[in-house]
């Protein structure tokens, strides 16, 4: 019997997607609390898709912010 793919598990796989779209939008390694917070994120509306398909997201739910919250600001320089 083969080895199951991580990738299948919806939150292995949401949490990938996070990865990469936090790594697209810094241009180069995402913080991991910001990759944390979106995969969660992406898991939850995923699982609102699975229960209850083409239903708009619930007002309650997490995806009510802008993704951008989920990334720091870009540090700047102090010293000029």
């Amino acid at each position: 019997m083969s080895e199951p793919d991580p990738l299948d598990d919806l939150f292995h796989g949401c949490a990938l997607a996070a990865f990469l779209e936090a790594a697209a939008r810094t241009g180069g390694p995402p913080s991991s609390e910001a990759t944390h917070r979106l995969a969660y994120r992406l898991y939850e509306a995923a699982l609102a898709e699975r229960r209850h398909p083409g239903d708009p997201p619930d007002a309650n739910t997490p995806l009510d912010t802008p993704l951008d919250s989920c990334y720091p600001s870009p540090r700047t320089n102090s010293d000029g």
